[in-house]
């Protein structure tokens, strides 16, 4: 029962932080996601199978967000979680070339928006090593 309870909220949470509605992901949510890939295994497929299917959303925004919270879990470390998400890459390859409609206010700025973040997410998906989430002060 506790399983599924967990499975629950990781969709919840993931549902939460991908929303439609233009705004940046919390960051405290996308490190509780992180928390909950790295749970073991099977939570981390779960994880991935579920952003994976927010990657084929048709809002660029939800897009978006997805790529963020996939960079934001393999930036954390998340070593299981990368190696699942490296299973869906082709959903984020398509987003290289994504042409969505463009917004009747922001032209093409949110399709940009999207191709932009997922050549960065790719290339840290396939990154061997974790990239800092912080650059070490100069001294």
């Amino acid at each position: 029962m506790s399983g599924v309870l967990a499975a629950v909220n990781r969709i919840r949470k993931i549902e939460e932080c991908t929303s439609s509605k233009d705004d940046v992901p919390p960051v405290y949510l996308m490190d509780e996601i992180s928390e909950m890939a790295k749970e073991g295994q099977d939570a981390a497929q779960s994880v991935a199978e579920h952003i994976s299917r927010n990657l084929g959303n048709r809002s660029p925004v939800v897009k978006w967000k997805a790529l963020k919270l996939v960079k934001h879990l393999c930036s954390k470390g998340c070593v299981q979680f990368q190696r699942s998400m490296q299973k869906h890459a082709s959903s984020i390859r398509e987003l290289v070339h994504y042409k969505g409609e463009p917004d009747p206010f922001r032209g093409d700025t949110l399709n940009q928006r999207v191709r932009d973040l997922a050549k960065e997410t790719l290339d840290l998906l396939y990154n061997s090593q974790s990239v800092p989430t912080s650059a070490p002060a100069l001294q």
